[in-house]
């Protein structure tokens, strides 16, 4: 419910400034958000850019957003993907991840 509220203020907030800045929100364990209020953090992704923002997930693991079926919709919608050394196989994500 909380999450809910601060993320329509936030629309709120970037549909009134206009297009003069680009605001980037930044959610570190994103994961946890989506558990929490998954069609919120979805709408941020899909709606941020008609609002001159962008929306950027950080997670520890690459299993957290790629085993997260709302995450995982993120993920496969995003353009840009940082992917940084990772504890476990990444090979197991060979075909999510679009790799050789």
């Amino acid at each position: 419910m909380a999450l809910a509220r601060i993320l329509g203020n936030l629309f709120e907030f970037l549909r009134l400034k206009g297009r003069r800045h680009f605001v980037y929100v930044v959610m570190d364990e994103c994961w946890s958000l989506l558990m929490h209020d998954a069609e919120s953090v979805q709408r941020c992704f899909r709606e941020y850019r008609k609002l001159n923002a962008g929306a950027i997930a950080i997670s520890q693991s690459l299993s957290d957003l790629l085993e997260n079926g709302n995450a995982k919709a993120i993920f496969q919608n995003t353009q840009i993907h940082i992917i940084l050394r990772q504890r476990e196989d990444p090979r197991q994500y060979k075909d999510s991840l679009k790799l050789n």
